[in-house]
């Protein structure tokens, strides 16, 4: 069984073959109530996208998209990922079928979409810890300019890495 859906439609559209998985994708019973039918007729690949995609196609140009599908109350949505290639006559002169794959790639695009929330809680976390420690940094300058004794520091290296006011009169 192919993990991948998988359909042909010739160059008006007719779909030739249609797998078992590209029949669950699109919700069918059975691929058999698709075979004969015109593609280009469904109004779901009108009302997604697919339509202008598959027109591309049978005019010979090749196309990798993703399609979100929604459903009417809105409490399901899929995403597919479609890849078409259009199958040429022997002269190459014009295109004879549209070679469809799909893919169901509703798990990956949840992935994303919590991926992308999840870097955007971590930017609010930064810079709501970066203000904190901003904060935090002013109130010790303050209390280090207003400190009656003299305050210097020396890093690792034997220089002066913080110095207050009353210090610096004493050291001149």
């Amino acid at each position: 069984k192919s993990p991948h859906g998988i359909f042909v439609i010739d160059k008006n559209g007719i779909i030739e073959s249609f797998n078992p998985k590209m029949a669950e994708m699109m919700g069918i019973k059975k691929q058999k109530e698709v075979i004969g039918l015109n593609a280009l007729e469904f109004p779901i690949y009108k009302k997604v996208g697919l339509y202008q995609f598959l027109t591309e196609g049978l005019n010979g140009k090749q196309f990798n998209v993703e399609i979100r599908y929604g459903s009417y109350a809105g409490q399901k949505e899929t995403y597919h990922h479609y890849f078409g290639a259009p199958i040429f006559s022997q002269d190459n002169k014009s295109v004879e079928r549209l070679l469809l794959m799909a893919e169901d790639i509703t798990e990956r695009k949840k992935m994303e979409f919590q991926l992308v929330e999840y870097a955007k809680k971590l930017e609010v976390k930064v810079l709501e810890r970066t203000a904190a420690l901003e904060n935090r940094t002013q109130e010790l300058n303050s209390v280090i300019s207003s400190m009656q004794e003299g305050l210097l520091v020396v890093d690792q290296n034997r220089k002066i890495s913080l110095i207050n006011s009353v210090a610096e009169k004493l050291l001149e």
